[in-house]
């Protein structure tokens, strides 16, 4: 929307009598407004992009066009001085739909490609008269999407910029939308055992690592396990240290404890590519008995 403003004079017998500034505004035919389903981002995890197009004249707006930068940001490599585009998100091929008055369409929809610069392009949107059209598709947050945060505790982001193109209008608005990096504990579990295979009334040893790709450590993991054949004579060891911080029935074989306490991520920017990469957070709980 543009702002223009305008002031008047008069003047009588030399003297010039100046009026209030007003204060006008244009409202272009054709809006756009850009959000995502999501309020975050996580490493490759699909973020669920909507583009939405509002028509305030009697007439269709046929033939507009959206493109998308993708969080293109400039990165300037450590042995250079001249930046290079770096773009934090893959589009997601075949994920795009198209919804003209909150109708999802079928037929003659629009065209999603990415041109030679790396930019998403929407083509063929048809907006109604008075009326509002919505693009959605995914985008991945890829190897140059911006990991962890920075001090103090603020989450690293991704800019989108979409830029409108119509024949409704000269002009050229744009709708930019930033989401931070995810920064909650990001937990997940693997289970070994050994040896294998174990002869009976031997001993057998389960050793559990879980790792945190998030920003933020994850204090008082419940953790619980019920073990069958059940385990007799128990030794547990976390990351390597006897502990006796647990519950273990010998009756029925379940274990669990409530205080495990894994480490955030850390995150590092390639100084030469650019690329991301993740060192997870790992705590390793082991449990060895006998069968």
């Amino acid at each position: 929307m543009a702002t223009f403003y305008n002031q008047a004079t008069i003047t009588y017998n030399g003297n010039t009598v100046t009026s209030n500034r007003v204060v006008g505004e244009i409202e272009e035919p054709l809006s756009i407004d850009k959000s995502a389903l999501e309020e975050n981002y996580r490493p490759n995890e699909p973020v669920n992009y909507v583009i939405s197009f509002t028509n305030t004249i009697d007439t269709d707006i046929t033939n507009a066009s959206v493109s998308d930068n993708l969080g293109l940001y400039e990165f300037t490599p450590e042995t250079e001085e001249t930046p290079i585009n770096l773009r934090s998100m893959t589009f997601v091929n075949g994920s795009g739909r198209y919804y003209v008055n909150s109708i999802e369409q079928t037929e003659n929809l629009p065209t999603f490609e990415l041109d030679a610069e790396g930019n998403l392009n929407i083509t063929g949107i048809t907006v109604p008269a008075n009326g509002d059209a919505m693009v959605i598709y995914k985008a991945v947050p890829n190897e140059f999407a911006p990991l962890g945060e920075d001090a103090p505790a603020v989450a690293r982001t991704i800019t989108n910029i979409a830029t409108l193109t119509s024949d409704a209008s000269e002009e050229k608005p744009t709708a930019t939308l930033t989401l931070p990096a995810n920064l909650e504990p990001e937990l997940s579990l693997e289970k070994n055992i050994s040896p294998v295979p174990v002869i009976d009334n031997g001993e057998i040893t389960y050793t559990f690592d879980i790792t945190n790709t998030g920003a933020t450590a994850a204090a008082g993991v419940v953790f619980a396990d019920t073990f069958d054949p059940i385990l007799s004579n128990i030794t547990v060891t976390l990351d390597g240290a006897a502990t006796t911080a647990y519950d273990y029935n010998e009756a029925t074989g379940e274990f669990t404890t409530n205080s495990l306490n894994v480490p955030a991520a850390t995150y590092e920017q390639d100084e030469t590519t650019g690329e991301w990469t993740i060192t997870p957070g790992t705590t390793t709980l082991t449990v060895t008995g006998t069968i």
